[in-house]
Formats: C-alpha cells, sequence, structure tokens
C-alpha cells in the first residue's frame, strides 16, 4: 500500500503539473518516449528529462517557464524515489510472509507475489489517474446533483 498511494499521489500531483504545461503551445520534432520503459524506472526517467530538455530547446521558452519544468522534473524525481522506498519496504514484507506461509519454493513464490503485487499498484495508480475514470466520476456526479434537484 505504501508503494501503491505513494505512486498514486506522485501521478495526481504530477497529473495536475502535466496539464498546465500541455497548455501552453509546444512544437518538437521529439518522439515519445515508450510506456515500456517504466519496466526500467531510471532509464524511462533520463529518456523524458532528455526528451524535454530537447523540446524546451526546440520552442526557446520563458525563464518562468523554465522554472516550472525544474519544479515538475524535482516532483517527478521525488516521488520515485518515494514510491522506490515503498516498493523496497513491499518487497522486504512480501518475503517475510511468503517465509512464513510456505516451506519450499519461496524464491519463485515471492518473485510472483511481488510481480503481481507491483502490477496491480501501478495500474491502480494509472487508472485512478487516467481520463475515463475521472469523467465516469463526473457522470455519476451529475447524475446525483439530478436526482437531488428533482
Amino acid at each position: 500500500m505504501i508503494f501503491t498511494f505513494s505512486l498514486y499521489q506522485g501521478l495526481l500531483e504530477l497529473t495536475g503539473q502535466l496539464a498546465s504545461v500541455r497548455e501552453q503551445p509546444i512544437q518538437t520534432s521529439q518522439d515519445k518516449v515508450s510506456p515500456w520503459l517504466w519496466l526500467l524506472p531510471p532509464v524511462k526517467m533520463r529518456k523524458e528529462k532528455e526528451r524535454i530538455l530537447t523540446i524546451l530547446a526546440e520552442n526557446q521558452v520563458s525563464r518562468d517557464q523554465l522554472r516550472k519544468v525544474v519544479g515538475f522534473l524535482d516532483k517527478a524525481t521525488g516521488w520515485f524515489y518515494v514510491a522506490l522506498g515503498g516498493w523496497l519496504l513491499a518487497v522486504a514484507e512480501t518475503y517475510l510472509a511468503v517465509a512464513q506461509l510456505t516451506t519450499h519454493g519461496l524464491l519463485f513464490k515471492t518473485l510472483l507475489a511481488l510481480l503481481i503485487l507491483t502490477a496491480l499498484g501501478v495500474a491502480n495508480g494509472f487508472y485512478r489517474t487516467s481520463e475515463k475514470r475521472q469523467d465516469r466520476a463526473l457522470q455519476q456526479i451529475d447524475q446525483a446533483i439530478e436526482k437531488r434537484k428533482k
């Protein structure tokens, strides 16, 4: 839960930051970084940083915009390390739980449990911050308001 919810909190904050950055008219020749690189987070972060720096150089952004980008990069890095710390705690706790519940095949069972928990944590964070989920939540709120008006 420490991993999942710190990742979720980071995604919430970063989504807000990205929304303000996306409002700016920016042109770029840079391709997006593959989402598959989330399997190697340090590589993904480095590639994203390189991409952002190239985009900033191409668009000659103002000092104020650069300050916002630096803040964005700092938050992204900070939340990555918080989530990583939570994940490392999850590794230790999962190992202890599996060790108490089983007698053999411990390494395979621990790795399987970690893979499943990690995938569920990442999926939960991205699902909860997706536009599709937010639109659905807004529709439910609108429907509840309409019912109260009647």
